[in-house]
């Protein structure tokens, strides 16, 4: 007979349940859209301050989002390697 104060033994390889999904999809999503966020937040303060609307809102945003595509591949090669932790 089993004492309360063991665990159940059970699988030691990486959690494949589904709440792990959701969380990988919640955090790349994330990494995306702050991503694009901040591009475009960056490219609005250059047009404010330099006066040379639209274009550095044009250009920031294209580099935020190669910069949240970026981040989205690299978390997602991280968790698929098993380490499951990316930069």
């Amino acid at each position: 007979m089993r004492s309360r104060s063991q665990a159940p033994q059970g699988k030691s390889g990486p959690d494949t349940s589904s709440g792990s999904g959701v969380a990988l999809a919640f955090r790349l999503g994330a990494e995306f859209v702050s991503g694009v966020l901040v591009g475009s937040l960056i490219g609005y303060g250059i047009d404010y301050f330099l006066a040379i609307s639209p274009w550095g809102l044009i250009v920031f945003t294209l580099v935020g989002f190669g910069a949240g595509v970026l981040n989205m591949l690299r978390a997602a090669e991280g968790r698929s390697r098993g380490g499951g932790k990316a930069l």
